[in-house]
């Protein structure tokens, strides 16, 4: 289970700079609020240097309906990778699983 955790949030370092844009939310508003320059949070986002305590911040400022919708598409492509067996069945096949 960690493993899968730990991947979720590697997921998450991954799009960061993506969710930012999403927010709408200016790179000069999100430094102040991060009490950092703008510049530190631009080389952050470049170099994705994120720290656990960043991210934590960093979502809690940008949150928004559209970071949120985001995220929950981005959790359900991890579900529907993880579980996907890639095989397929025919419908009849799955008919008769089903016991149709």
């Amino acid at each position: 289970m960690s493993i899968a955790l730990i991947n979720n949030y590697k997921q998450l370092l991954k799009n960061l700079p993506h969710i930012i844009e999403i927010s709408g939310y200016k790179n000069d508003y999100i430094a102040m609020k991060l009490n950092i320059k703008p510049q530190y949070l631009s080389v952050k986002k470049q170099r994705n240097s994120w720290n656990v305590d960043d991210v934590e911040k960093l979502l809690h400022i940008i949150m928004n309906k559209d970071v949120q919708e985001y995220l929950d598409d981005l959790y359900e492509s991890i579900l529907i990778e993880k579980y996907s067996t890639n095989k397929t069945i025919s419908s009849e096949d799955f008919e008769k699983q089903m016991k149709w």
